[in-house]
């Protein structure tokens, strides 16, 4: 059997004895004060610092270690070639490291986006649909308080020949949705959780026609229909939401959504979203025989407003109108040839709400 010359260390303060050393099967046996150590290979603590002059092999569990530095040239290229794995422990490749850890960040980042863009609409989805009507009612009321806080400037009277004129449009499951008129200069309308439509003075006074505050009403009722302000506010807090939702605690998520109520007409609707309420809007319309060319109308008061005005036409910071939006339902109607008929008394309702 080959044996191998080392440097036998032990000890807190160790002095280095030469000994020669054998490899077995299992491990290595050397001679020492007359008592054969044998050190098994599941035992040894490899090298790994790489040192071409040397190699410095370790034993036991705990310090001090006992261990065999090598430094005959013979007995090192052997081990290398030889014993590679039973001695010393790869380099490092830091170029790899490096390489490992910028894949890691890179596929985090793409995880992350996936989460956002393609889970968390089905996650946030999941979670609308598990709300309870009665919490969604009072996220409303709890929202239109807190959007709403000057009630001087909500004009009952104009608000009841709203209702009247909503109620007209027959929309699918309205009756129970409130409306609120506020007599303010602000060109904006919205829509809240609960069944609530909020319409500001500034935007109706933009209007010509019964056709275009339809399409503005059947927008704003397709956004609640859809639930499309509980899905946004879902989206931003998915992560206290979807826990509570992992563990069925609709509890939590109430909470939450209570506790954000007042961020619910601060948060933008999405291009699907937008779309969306479009379609739903020019359906309604179609279906009820009103000219659906009023809510191309609406977009190009509010455009013309946008690009004519110093101020933000807050409508639009919500609701963000684009090209694509305008062409999709000028699309739409071509494609449908609808045929409408007057509507008298929404003429005489919306008239009698300008006056």
């Amino acid at each position: 059997m080959q044996s191998f010359k080392a440097k036998y260390y032990t000890g807190v303060k160790p002095i280095g004895i030469e000994i020669e050393f054998n490899i077995t099967e299992t491990g290595i046996a050397f001679d020492y004060n007359q008592h054969i150590n044998v050190w098994s290979f599941t035992k040894i603590i490899r090298d790994n610092h790489n040192d071409t002059n040397s190699i410095i092999i370790k034993y036991g569990n705990k310090h001090p270690f006992d261990y065999l530095e090598i430094t005959d040239a013979a007995t090192i290229y052997s081990i290398k070639n030889n014993h590679y794995d039973k001695f010393i422990t790869k380099p490092i490749s830091y170029k790899k490291t490096i390489g490992c850890l910028i894949s890691f960040a890179i596929i985090s980042i793409l995880s992350v986006i996936t989460l956002y863009y393609y889970l968390m609409p089905i996650i946030s989805e999941k979670i609308v649909k598990n709300i309870p009507k009665d919490m969604e009612k009072k996220m409303g009321i709890l929202t239109i308080n807190s959007l709403l806080t000057d009630k001087t400037k909500i004009d009952s009277n104009k608000s009841k020949i709203l209702k009247s004129y909503f109620a007209e449009l027959k929309f699918p499951n309205s009756d129970s949705v409130s409306l609120y008129y506020v007599n303010d200069t602000i060109v904006n309308a919205f829509a809240v959780p609960g069944g609530h439509i909020v319409v500001y003075r500034g935007i109706v006074e933009k209007m010509k026609t019964y056709e275009e505050l339809a399409g503005l009403l059947g927008h704003e009722f397709a956004h609640l229909e859809k639930q499309h302000s509980l899905k946004n506010l879902s989206k931003n807090f998915t992560f206290n939401m979807l826990l509570s939702f992992t563990l069925g605690d609709l509890t939590g998520i109430n909470a939450i959504l209570l506790e954000q109520a007042s961020l619910f007409n601060s948060l933008n609707y999405s291009r699907e979203f937008e779309t969306e309420s479009d379609e739903e809007a020019l359906r309604y319309l179609i279906e009820r025989k009103i000219n659906p060319e009023g809510i191309l109308s609406l977009f190009s008061i509010l455009e013309n407003e946008s690009k004519n005005s110093s101020n933000t036409i807050q409508f639009l910071s919500s609701h963000p109108l684009t090209e694509n939006r305008f062409k999709n339902i000028q699309n739409k109607i071509a494609i449908q040839q609808t045929k409408h008929i007057d509507q008298p008394q929404l003429d005489s309702l919306f008239h009698e709400m300008i006056n």
